[in-house]
């Protein structure tokens, strides 16, 4: 089945596709639609411009002088004869409010000093089958790709700086965004997240795409991380930290309801969706949390996004913030009040708004964390050093030993 995604692309974008497994299909606008095309590009790139920070303003600027030298291309208009119209027609008074002010004549750049931009969009549209939201339905937002990385100077000379934590790959920032390896799901993902920003919801990065290495792009999320340290800090622990994280969870699923991936998804913890399941995040645990000013900014680390009962996320989430790991593992993260957990259980489950008892949700968890230690199992089995690795460490026996213990919890 082919999804018609109906984007212009640069030229490099369908062979980074074909880099994750997909396959995209092109086909070449006539001289209207493109131009048609055009037009639409630029409020898209003008609606990123206003919705930007102060920092990331003059690429996103760069981004829609692109645009406009395209469109004016597409007319037979010389870019000099644009600028020089726009000097000539420039207003003659002076601004009332230097704050706001607007370009005068007097110091608008000359045509001379406006550098041809290192991209021009091409008369290309894309259909791409099996690897972005989309489509269909009163109530399914059509989810808009990421926008691919630019590969002009203003991104070149950024200083990357290895992020601290993570078990399965390494990420790197670089000014305000984030980059990691790409994986054959991460096209799903990146439409998942584009669908989740598209609907408002602000607790996820936003997807930016492939850089020149064929990386994934996304928005670096402020605050601060667990990272490797032990004992964790004090906020994961905090009675409100849980409320916040139960009423994320909430958001998020509401947030993802409509969300609908392409026939054939592929999601690196495997499993089709089929209607009456969500995609989840499937690991929000602290690790994979941002804490700013005193609030959860939300979750990163979105590669075991997949298929998923809402119950089935949320378990995973009480699992790591209530916490219900072995008493051995939290107690080196820092948390000793065991004899709170099963309130601190109820309580997140009340914020979220769960309906079912204590003991379903208690039979929900410990499925979920067994399904968690046989894929490490299965992972390590497959040769995946990352997850060998984790089997070295003792994290499947750590897991077992809180599924002893779950037995045991009051329901």
């Amino acid at each position: 089945m082919k999804i018609p995604y109906n984007k212009l692309v640069r030229d490099r974008i369908p062979e980074i596709i074909r880099s994750t497994g997909q396959q995209p299909v092109t086909r070449v606008l006539n001289q209207g639609d493109y131009q048609a095309a055009l037009l639409k590009k630029l409020a898209e790139e003008a609606r990123e411009a206003r919705q930007a920070p102060v920092e990331e303003l003059p690429a996103e600027l760069a981004d829609v002088l692109e645009v406009l030298r395209a469109i004016a291309n597409a007319h037979g208009l010389a870019w000099d004869q644009v600028v020089a119209t726009a000097v000539r027609s420039g207003p003659t008074e002076e601004p009332s409010t230097a704050g706001s002010s607007l370009n005068t004549s007097k110091n608008f750049p000359a045509a001379s000093t406006l550098a041809a931009p290192a991209w021009q969009p091409k008369p290309v549209a894309a259909e791409r089958g099996r690897e972005r939201g989309c489509c269909g339905g009163s109530r399914q937002r059509r989810a808009r790709a990421a926008r691919p990385e630019r590969q002009s100077a203003k991104r070149r000379d950024m200083t990357e700086e290895q992020l601290d934590g993570g078990n399965t790959g390494g990420a790197v920032r670089a000014g305000n965004t984030v980059r990691r390896a790409a994986g054959p799901w991460t096209p799903q993902v990146h439409a998942l997240l584009a669908h989740l920003t598209e609907g408002g919801f602000t607790g996820a990065p936003r997807p930016l795409g492939f850089d020149e290495q064929g990386r994934e792009v996304l928005t670096f999320l402020e605050g601060e991380t667990v990272g490797s340290r032990k004992p964790w800090p004090a906020w994961v622990h905090a009675d409100d930290t849980l409320d916040q994280v139960a009423r994320w969870m909430r958001a998020y699923h509401r947030a993802v309801a409509d969300f609908v991936p392409p026939p054939g998804a592929v999601w690196r913890g495997k499993g089709t969706w089929s209607p009456g399941l969500i995609i989840g995040h499937n690991d929000t645990g602290p690790y994979n949390a941002a804490w700013h000013h005193g609030t959860l900014a939300g979750f990163f680390d979105w590669d075991f996004a997949g298929p998923a009962t809402p119950e089935w996320d949320l378990a995973y989430a009480a699992f790591s913030w209530v916490p219900l790991h072995a008493r051995h593992v939290v107690a080196a993260e820092g948390f000793t009040g065991f004899a709170a957990r099963p309130r601190r259980l109820h309580q997140l489950l009340r914020t979220y708004g769960w309906t079912g008892t204590m003991a379903e949700f208690l039979q929900v968890i410990q499925e979920r964390v067994k399904v968690h230690a046989d894929g490490i199992r299965d992972l390590a089995a497959a040769g995946h050093q990352a997850f060998e690795q984790l089997l070295r460490q003792g994290a499947v026996d750590d897991l077992d030993q809180a599924l002893a213990e779950l037995a045991t919890f009051p329901r």
